[in-house]
C-alpha cells in the first residue's frame, strides 16, 4: 500500500472510531462506505479498508454484504469481555510477581492512580478512562509477556466503549482508586495471593456493575441517546434501582 493511501486509511479509521466511541454512531446504527464517503468527504477505498480494521477490532459487524452495523453493547458482550480481561490481567500479574515488579513501575502505577483521582475530582471522565486504562496496561506490561499484552490490546477498544456506562453511576472511579491502592499495597507487602484476589474481584465487580447498569438504564437502542447526552454534557447520574 502506498504511503499516502496508508495515511488516508489511518485518517478514516481514526475518524470513524472516534465517532463510534463518542456515540456519534450509535450501537445498532447501520453504516456503509457509501454513506461515509459523503459524510467524511473521502474516497470509498480507504473507508472500506478502515471498516475492515474496525470489524477486526470488534467495534462493527458485517451485515451480509449490506454494509456494517455498529456493534451493540450487550450483557453477553460485557460478561465475555470482562471475563477475558480478568483472565489476562491476573495471569499477567502472576507472571510479573514471579519476576518481581521494579520499583519504577510501582511508582508509575501509584502516580497513575493519583491521576485517576485527580481526573475524577475534576469530573473529567475521559481522562479518568485514559489514566485508568494506562494503569492497567502498565500492570499487564510488567509481565513482559508479549502475547498477553497483544491479547489485552485486542479488547481494549471494546472495553473502552463499555466504560461509557460509567456515566450512569458516579461512584465507580472512586471505588476503583481504592481497589487499585489495595492491590499495590499487597504487592508491596509481598502478599501475592492477596494481590491476585483483589485484582480478580476488582475486575469481576466492575463487570457486575456494568451488567446492572445495562439492565436498569438501557432497555432499547434509543436509550443510548440518554448516554450520549450525559457524555456530551459531561454528566453522570445514578442508575435506577
Amino acid at each position: 500500500m502506498k504511503k499516502d493511501q496508508t495515511s488516508l486509511v489511518d485518517t478514516a479509521y481514526e475518524m470513524i472510531k472516534s465517532k463510534i466511541l463518542s456515540l456519534d454512531y450509535m450501537p445498532g446504527q447501520v453504516i456503509s462506505d457509501f454513506k461515509l464517503h459523503n459524510e467524511l468527504d473521502m474516497s470509498r477505498t480507504p473507508i472500506k479498508q478502515a471498516l475492515m480494521q474496525l470489524k477486526s477490532d470488534g467495534l462493527i459487524i458485517e451485515r451480509g454484504g449490506r454494509g456494517y452495523e455498529v456493534r451493540r453493547i450487550t450483557e453477553e458482550d460485557i460478561i465475555d469481555l470482562f471475563d477475558a480481561r480478568e483472565g489476562i490481567e491476573c495471569t499477567a500479574l502472576k507472571i510479573a510477581l514471579k519476576k518481581g515488579i521494579p520499583l519504577k513501575i510501582m511508582n508509575d502505577l501509584l502516580y497513575l492512580n493519583q491521576c485517576v483521582t485527580a481526573a475524577n475530582n475534576e469530573k473529567d471522565y475521559e481522562k479518568v478512562f485514559d489514566y485508568d486504562s494506562e494503569l492497567h496496561v502498565k500492570l499487564i506490561g510488567s509481565s513482559n509477556n508479549k502475547r498477553l499484552i497483544e491479547y489485552y490490546n485486542m479488547i481494549l477498544l471494546q472495553l473502552r466503549r463499555m466504560r461509557l456506562l460509567t456515566y450512569f453511576q458516579k461512584t465507580l472511579p472512586g471505588e476503583a482508586v481504592k481497589e487499585h491502592a489495595l492491590i499495590f499495597s499487597a504487592i508491596s507487602n509481598n502478599e501475592e495471593e492477596k494481590a491476585l484476589n483483589i485484582l480478580s474481584a476488582h475486575i469481576l465487580d466492575t463487570k457486575n456493575h456494568y451488567v446492572e447498569i445495562l439492565r436498569n438504564s438501557i432497555k432499547t437502542d434509543a436509550d443510548f441517546m440518554v448516554l450520549k447526552y450525559l457524555i456530551g454534557n459531561n454528566l453522570r447520574i445514578e442508575s435506577a434501582n
